[in-house]
């Protein structure tokens, strides 16, 4: 994959600028960057906090594939993502939440954010935005994600670039991409479950604050849904919502 990167100071939302580029016929590879965003979006609309010194873009992508399998994106970039955290930064301790986030520790060092639109004949486009904390300061995070959200240079005491980070999350997924196009999701799903700290953790499913099941993560089946457990045995999968660990 050609990478094409666009940088910009302030943008309303790396996705919503890449969407609109995707729109208008952007290639494949097209990287938008901003070093702020003053409407950052999470999942279920929520307001993503965007300060100086957080990595934030977004990648268009065209893959030919089935629809039902666009989710598995989400999941790659995670792998990505938390590979080329643990990489840059020595460690072990970035881990993938089902199905978008990378903690540290327990911690939100990163939300992931996948969003496509189709055509007559399957996927037209599909835009990844990534948001990492990588060069927050203490003060930027605001008093309600104290103790839920992270800085890795908080955390660490390592000074890594924003735009290092980038260029090791690209490498490390256009490598995850092409092999998941020519050989499917279970590469993928290996390194995702090593990766992992839903599997084996109690969770609750909840969808828009709304319980749906609660009980053990035990598997992430071919497409990338979560399978839960609960304690008569009784067994889910979703391949929507999000899960809180308890």
């Amino acid at each position: 994959m050609d990478i094409k990167l666009c940088f910009y100071d302030l943008l309303r939302s790396t996705n919503e600028t890449a969407a609109a580029a995707a729109a208008e016929g952007a290639a494949e590879g097209t990287v938008i960057v901003a070093a702020r965003q003053s409407g950052g979006r999470g999942r279920l609309t929520r307001h993503f906090v965007s300060p100086e010194g957080g990595l934030y873009f977004s990648l268009i992508l065209r893959p030919a594939i089935d629809p039902g399998c666009a989710a598995q994106l989400t999941l790659l970039a995670g792998v990505a993502v938390a590979e080329a955290v643990n990489y840059l930064y020595e460690t072990d301790k970035a881990q993938i939440k089902w199905p978008n986030d990378i903690l540290w520790q327990g911690r939100k060092v990163c939300g992931i954010l996948s969003e496509a639109a189709l055509n007559e004949t399957g996927i037209d486009y599909a835009v990844i935005g990534v948001g990492v904390n990588v060069a927050l300061k203490a003060e930027d995070i605001p008093a309600d994600l104290q103790g839920i959200a992270a800085s890795l240079s908080v955390e660490t005491g390592r000074e890594v670039t924003p735009r290092c980070v980038l260029d090791e999350i690209l490498r490390r997924f256009d490598d995850l991409y092409e092999e998941w196009l020519q050989k499917g999701a279970a590469p993928m799903l290996e390194r995702w479950r090593r990766l992992s700290c839903t599997l084996g953790a109690q969770v609750r499913v909840l969808d828009d604050g709304r319980e749906l099941c609660r009980g053990t993560a035990v598997a992430v089946d071919a497409r990338g849904a979560l399978q839960i457990c609960d304690e008569q045995g009784s067994c889910k999968t979703f391949d929507f919502g999000e899960i809180s660990l308890r």
